[in-house]
């Protein structure tokens, strides 16, 4: 039996790490605390975020890196009958589809270096979720369950018809809600696996209590993009420094009023929508067709369902070491060699996936 006081402890170890996805920044100590409404950028192609010169820059170790280093190119996708407009980054040209969800708070970018390490055998499409990174939705702050749902279908939609290819949905924290969700709801005909990081239902759930006080009392003003790298890396919420070189400009906006940074994503006005990300997320995750792998960065987060599915066999788990919430970015190595070596073992996409050191697999038949 747990303690009340383990309990806790769990709970907001959790709450933490649910925190630092609403926006992979630490707060500076020069900086301000005051909470307040921005316009949204409009800017279709802008990695970086539009500013004036900056006067000084605290060490080129913490200079933005561009996102064509990783990616090969970026698309706007609009959706037929709206004015939505979801922004994606590709990369490859062969296999299978890797479908990147991130978290929130977060942006496609957060994918950038295991993208990178992945293009040579599958094809990565990482998108911005709706009132996030470059991203353009008639209502930004429709963050239910249901509305990011419908977005990811009528992308998938949107870009490759009625006949899609294999896609494996890959979704981090938030985003890998989304993923359950639209995995659950067999939405996509061609959908062919599911990798979910760092999210249970269970522990989730119980840290929603600790949210909004952590969201609230975040830092929200930045002087430079330069000095939101510097304390994402040394606050802890993200552990390589290259990755948020190219994952944090994105998730910031310039504001001209206050001369300053402050984040894209205003999650702290969309908590009616929280436990409609978590509630009953095993469940759907257990009984979601298709072979499944959850990633952990710790062995406490994983509730009474999942272990019982777990030692039943209906997925395959793996906790990843040395890393923080976002694993994807912390360890992208060993993050592309798990999606990679899910993908080979499942015989996944129509030619399969040949990766060096493993026995070629067998070819598989497109997915009906």
């Amino acid at each position: 039996m747990i303690r009340s006081s383990e309990l806790l402890r769990i709970e907001k170890k959790e709450a933490i790490a649910i925190a630092m996805e609403s926006s992979s920044l630490t707060s500076l100590p020069e900086e301000t605390t005051e909470h307040q409404q921005h316009p949204q950028s409009l800017s279709a192609f802008a990695s970086i975020p539009a500013r004036p010169p900056t006067q000084s820059t605290p060490s080129q170790k913490y200079s933005p890196l561009d996102w064509l280093s990783y990616f090969d190119e970026e698309d706007d996708i609009s959706i037929p009958e709206s004015d939505d407009v979801f922004h994606v980054y590709k990369a490859g040209k062969e296999g299978p589809v890797v479908l990147c969800l991130h978290g929130g708070g977060y942006t496609g970018l957060s994918f950038s270096l295991s993208a990178s390490l992945m293009k040579e055998k599958v094809r990565v499409v990482a998108m911005d979720l709706r009132g996030h990174g470059k991203s353009i939705a008639e209502n930004e702050l429709d963050l239910s369950i249901e509305t990011m749902c419908n977005d990811v279908v009528a992308v998938v939609k949107a870009m490759y018809g009625d006949s899609p290819p294999a896609i494996v949905l890959v979704g981090h924290s938030m985003g890998g809600s989304v993923a359950v969700h639209v995995a659950a709801s067999k939405a996509i005909s061609t959908l062919a696996g599911l990798i979910v990081i760092d999210v249970v239902e269970g522990t989730a759930l119980a840290s929603l209590i600790h949210m909004q006080k952590i969201l609230s009392s975040r830092v929200q003003h930045f002087s430079s993009i330069e000095k939101a790298i510097e304390w994402s890396v040394k606050g802890g919420s993200l552990r390589n420094i290259e990755s948020a070189r190219v994952s944090i400009p994105p998730t910031l906006k310039y504001d001209d009023s206050k001369k300053c940074y402050v984040h894209r994503a205003q999650l702290v006005e969309t908590e009616k929508y929280w436990r409609g990300w978590y509630e009953g997320l095993s469940e759907k995750f257990l009984s979601s067709p298709v072979p499944k792998l959850l990633l952990l960065a710790g062995t406490d987060r994983l509730d009474r369902a999942l272990t019982i599915g777990q030692m039943q066999g209906k997925f395959q788990m793996v906790v990843v070491k040395h890393t923080g919430h976002a694993i994807q970015e912390d360890v992208p190595d060993e993050f592309a060699n798990l999606v990679l070596n899910f993908i080979s073992r499942n015989r996944i996409g129509p030619r399969g996936v040949e990766i060096p050191g493993l026995r070629r697999p067998f070819q598989s038949q497109p997915l009906k």
